[in-house]
């Protein structure tokens, strides 16, 4: 968000000049919109490229019997991927949008020289102590969670689990008798 709204900053003078030169505004704001979907896109999908291959990584560390794939394993995940980059997408696209459309033409054409100048904006420095807050506290609870994560699996549990094998039987469809249903668990644990 921050990145797209310096760069809507930056291209102040482009967009006016596409303005002074008739580009109507409905048009121009369905292109900058356009601009921070493909990018929030992007953003999206390497995001769930990194989840995928990092926590195949970490259940290879920590976790030796998981096979199946974080991301691709639950819909959910993906739906939960695809909204928050919509809704990254729209608000990104939306408000540097708004802001260089509702300036004034004429007054971003004189810039000239001053082109790099610009006035420090609430919002912009907001959104950079919110980053950096934000990476710091991911930043610390990935460090306790991959310290935890070791700590458990140094835990010694009085027994050795490598050698047991736990098992549950769902006969709630089936219909048995009591009796058969204790053999049948007496066979089972001695296949076992």
């Amino acid at each position: 968000a921050n990145l797209l709204l310096a760069r809507a900053v930056q291209r102040r003078r482009e967009i006016a000049v596409r303005l002074a030169l008739g580009v109507d505004r409905p048009r121009l704001l369905q292109q900058l919109i356009t601009e921070s979907m493909l990018v929030a896109s992007f953003g999206g999908v390497v995001g769930l490229a990194v989840a995928q291959w990092g926590g195949g990584a970490i259940r290879a560390l920590f976790l030796r019997a998981e096979d199946a794939g974080v991301v691709l394993a639950d819909p959910r995940t993906l739906f939960f991927a695809f909204a928050t980059t919509l809704a990254v997408a729209l608000l990104t696209g939306v408000a540097p949008s708004m802001y260089a459309l509702r300036e004034d033409v004429s007054g971003a054409l004189k810039v000239g020289a001053r082109e790099g100048t610009f006035r420090r904006s609430p919002l912009r420095t907001g959104l950079l102590v919110f980053q950096g807050a934000l990476s710091v506290l991911l930043l610390v609870g990935a460090g306790l969670f991959v310290r935890s994560l070791q700590h458990v699996r140094d835990l010694r549990l009085g027994y050795d689990a490598d050698s047991l094998v736990y098992f549950d039987v769902n006969l709630r469809s089936v219909s048995m008798g009591k009796p058969e249903i204790v053999a049948l668990n007496e066979r089972l644990t001695r296949a076992a």
